[in-house]
């Protein structure tokens, strides 16, 4: 979720629509079994993207373990899961850590946007109106960005696919 406690929780959302992370091209890195592992591309937040369209328990399996590598290396993130289970993108982030340094800029925390899955996939929810008036795709790439791990911190994430 927003990353300032370690916490597990469920939320199912549906739309006929896909979530701009989706439309994202994806850089594939390895195969893992007959998984395909990758990560996103022209995204603001990083993320690794997981799929296999005819082997689900082998995808949960591989995309669950970096899950545990990532709690117990206690790096916050978020999944979601698309195509019926065939995609899956683990999204690692520092938003709270950031915050928690005071390192948000104050515009950004104004707004109210606590990015946790579904923002950080493309829905942002403002909670003001001056905010959704003024909303641009830069503006909410920029809220985004600050989401994503720094490449060398995402470059450690990656290592723990290995």
């Amino acid at each position: 979720a927003y990353g300032t406690i370690n916490h597990l929780h469920f939320q199912a959302y549906f739309l006929p629509y896909s979530f701009p992370c989706e439309r994202a091209p994806v850089l594939p890195l390895r195969r893992v079994g007959n998984v395909a592992v990758g990560r996103l591309e022209d995204y603001p937040v990083n993320a690794v993207v997981f799929e296999a369209a005819n082997c689900l328990d082998e995808l949960a399996q591989v995309a669950g373990g970096l899950c545990e590598r990532l709690s117990q290396a206690n790096v916050p993130h978020n999944l979601m899961i698309f195509d019926r289970g065939a995609r899956v993108m683990v999204f690692p982030q520092c938003f709270a850590e950031k915050q928690a340094r005071g390192e948000v800029p104050e515009d950004i925390l104004e707004t109210g946007v606590n990015p946790a899955c579904f923002e950080i996939a493309g829905h942002i929810v403002y909670k003001r109106q001056q905010d959704y008036a003024r909303a641009t795709q830069d503006s909410a790439c920029r809220l985004l960005a600050e989401v994503s791990l720094p490449e060398p911190r995402f470059a450690e994430v990656l290592a723990l696919l290995d």
